[in-house]
């Protein structure tokens, strides 16, 4: 049973990891979304990778926000607050 994937992609001997789901569904509305607003984070299949977490600081950065790469409700309320 694969309980989760550490997000940082490992490698890093000293310092805490942080643990993500394996698949979530806040992720896959968030990659959904950053989609359609022409930032591209892979599929969207609720895997929060290194495309995820670069679209994600690229849409932050463009749009003022604080950039932290992280998928949050918050960010996918601004995100879906665009759909016109």
């Amino acid at each position: 049973m694969n309980l989760g994937s550490v997000s940082d992609g490992g490698g890093h001997a000293h310092g805490a990891s942080r643990v993500t789901p394996a698949s979530s569904p806040l992720v896959e509305d968030v990659q959904s979304a950053l989609n359609r607003a022409g930032y591209n984070p892979g599929p969207a299949d609720g895997v929060y990778g290194p495309r995820t977490r670069n679209a994600i600081s690229a849409y932050q950065h463009d749009n003022g926000l604080t950039v932290d790469g992280e998928p949050s409700a918050s960010l996918l309320q601004h995100l879906l607050s665009r759909r016109t």
